[in-house]
């Protein structure tokens, strides 16, 4: 049995993703949900057997998935998140708009119940001082992100093996919101 990847993920990128997976797996079945409610179903769908031959991988998707979904799968998730260790949490970029960072990066992570706390698989780092707004970083990171899935594909594709670090980093920044995102905002504005 090949086994099943479940994208969560917006529609566009899943069938970007799901072609280049393929080239790997041919038989792969990869299913999408780009929201809680169509994760669930998706899962609910899926037979106890299937469910252990089922890897989870989302990418640049604000949807936290819930404890008893990450318990069902044989793990590790996975995580594509557009934002460097330094800044986990949501709305990174305008957190590092706001400091004035000159470096930033996109990570990949192992998932767990905790947001942004899982081993990171790797990193990739690009230079934002030239970047006038938080927007042009979040392009920049969704772009790198797309990269780092390309160099990735091989091995989520293989749903079998967890997938080996390649980089020891370590979250290091303070996890931060949308609340706090919003007042920077109306901060930046003004």
């Amino acid at each position: 049995m090949t086994g099943n990847l479940i994208l969560l993920t917006g529609e566009v990128e899943a069938q970007h993703f799901s072609t280049l997976l393929k080239t790997y797996q041919p038989d792969l079945n990869i299913l999408q949900a780009a929201t809680k409610e169509e994760l669930r179903d998706v899962v609910d769908g899926l037979s106890d057997e299937e469910l252990s031959h089922t890897r989870l991988v989302a990418f640049c998707i604000n949807v936290i998935v819930p404890r008893d979904i990450l318990k069902k799968l044989p793990g590790p998730s996975y995580n594509f998140h557009p934002g460097p260790p330094a800044y986990p949490g949501s709305h990174s970029a305008i957190f590092a708009y706001h400091d004035r960072a000159y470096d930033y990066g996109v990570t990949f992570h192992e998932m767990t119940e905790k947001v942004d706390e899982g081993d990171i698989i790797s990193i990739q780092n690009f230079g934002i001082a030239s970047c006038d707004n938080p927007a042009e970083i979040e392009v920049r990171a969704f772009t790198n992100l797309a990269k780092l899935f390309d160099e990735m594909a091989e091995d989520i594709a293989d749903v079998s093996t967890p997938i080996k670090r390649r980089t020891s980093a370590e979250w290091t920044g303070e996890k931060r919101g949308e609340e706090e995102a919003r007042a920077l905002v109306e901060d930046i504005s003004t």
